[in-house]
């Protein structure tokens, strides 16, 4: 086939792919250009600074729903007594929710929750130390290392 698909065993006619190309030439103009920063995957300091703000806040809030999860699963387990254990048949009140959950659910769904938010929390605060690596990195770059103790020898 010549130039183009048209759907068809026939050759698309060379006109019709003239024009559907000078139609994609003013579309693949008006796409900016990466910069070289984004190509090349490195960050400035301002975009390495705005992407730790970002993590801080995540990181602020998943360790808030942490602690509420924490504290919502630890009044929940005070308030079943041994005898809603040796029944088996009572429900506990998820207040957050409003759902009436049997002791057996509950005791195998908490558990698994504390576990994914925990898991979850560890992962962004690894993703953050990596953001605040290249954040340091970024700013000592930017600031040229200074011998403070030379500079206080050399005085002596």
């Amino acid at each position: 086939m010549a130039a183009g698909f048209s759907g068809s065993a026939t050759p698309s006619p060379p006109a019709a792919s003239a024009a559907a190309s000078a139609d994609a030439a003013p579309a693949a103009a008006a796409v900016p250009a990466a910069t070289p920063a984004a190509s090349s995957g490195k960050l400035s300091l301002d975009e390495a600074k705005k992407s730790l703000d970002k993590s801080a806040e995540t990181n602020r809030n998943l360790f808030f729903a942490f602690n509420v999860l924490l504290t919502t699963a630890l009044i929940l387990c005070l308030s079943i007594t041994d005898e809603h254990l040796l029944i088996g048949s009572t429900t506990v009140k998820i207040p957050l929710i409003s759902v009436d959950l049997p002791i057996w659910a509950f005791a195998s769904v908490v558990p698994f929750f504390v576990l994914v938010v925990h898991f979850d929390l560890l992962h962004n605060l690894n993703e953050r130390s990596h953001k605040l690596h290249a954040w340091m990195e970024k700013q000592a770059a930017c600031r040229p290392f200074i011998p403070l103790f030379e500079l206080i020898e050399k005085e002596r």
